[in-house]
């Protein structure tokens, strides 16, 4: 065929007959040594908070004409400082691409970070000023969403008056993004929350009011538990409640007769009482 460049169109139907399209392009060059790269695009991925780096990647570049060295070189635009790039010389030769320590600072972004290293032929090779690109992508996410609570098991006990302070419960997102709280529920009704969120941001915990009741219970040990069921999981938080029996009052003895002279002083310092709680 005669050089130049060609385009054309390529169609991909899937099973349900939805159809997609691309436009490619076949260039031709005149016959003569020119560089070839194994690869014109390098995509590196990392998680904010990550410790350590991507694995490096490398690129070949050989000459067309094996019988003939090519001298290139090799640049980055713009300067990326999480970047490191080596190579150049003469073909073949590998351009290593790595991405450094300095990417774990990079924040997480919904649009790729890009850096494109420029391959160029230099004189005297026949393609001295062919000019070619690698595109090299760093995609940085953020973590999941990760569901956290601070209390380990709510234990609740009734006073004397029946009274049950509340107690906090503290959901916190230990990831990154949104965790979506879907319910908060408990398992048995002298359980009640209150403040549940919609959703909690990472660093931002969100603090619940949770309280018992004793009513229509009898005395004893009750266990229940809370659920959370959020996007990132399920969390069970156990919660007992202690009801003590009524206390009874019992003085003993339950009755004692004192002897003194007329004139004297009221009461007895050899008499004595004894008071004990039962239940």
């Amino acid at each position: 065929s005669a050089a130049g460049t060609f385009p054309f169109t390529i169609t991909v139907t899937d099973s349900e007959g939805n159809t997609a399209s691309a436009a490619v392009s076949l260039a031709i060059n005149p016959a003569s040594a020119d560089l070839i790269l194994s690869q014109s695009t390098q995509v590196f991925s990392l998680t904010a908070g990550a410790t350590g780096t991507p694995s490096p990647a490398s690129i070949t570049v050989r000459s067309s004409d094996v019988q003939q060295l090519l001298h290139h070189s090799v640049s980055v635009t713009p300067a990326s400082p999480w970047l490191d790039v080596t190579g150049g010389g003469t073909t073949p030769s590998v351009i290593a691409l790595s991405v450094n320590s300095a990417a774990l600072n990079v924040p997480a972004s919904s649009q790729p970070y890009n850096a494109t290293v420029k391959v160029s032929c230099n004189a005297p090779s026949p393609c001295a000023g062919n000019i070619y690109s690698i595109n090299v992508v760093l995609s940085v996410s953020a973590p999941p969403p990760q569901i956290a609570t601070r209390a380990n098991v709510l234990a609740y006990q009734a006073a004397a008056n029946g009274e049950i302070a509340p107690q906090s419960l503290e959901i916190r997102n230990s990831g990154g993004g949104s965790l979506i709280i879907n319910s908060v529920s408990a398992l048995d009704s002298w359980i009640s929350i209150a403040g549940i969120p919609a959703s909690i941001s990472a660093g931002t915990p969100a603090t619940l009011s949770v309280t018992a009741s004793a009513a229509g219970l009898g005395a004893g040990y009750y266990r229940s538990a809370i659920l959370i069921d959020s996007s990132a999981g399920q969390v069970t938080v156990p919660a007992t409640l202690l009801i003590p029996a009524n206390a009874t009052m019992i003085l003993g003895p339950t009755g004692t007769q004192f002897q003194t002279a007329a004139g004297s002083p009221p009461g007895s310092v050899n008499g004595s009482f004894s008071l004990t709680s039962a239940g």
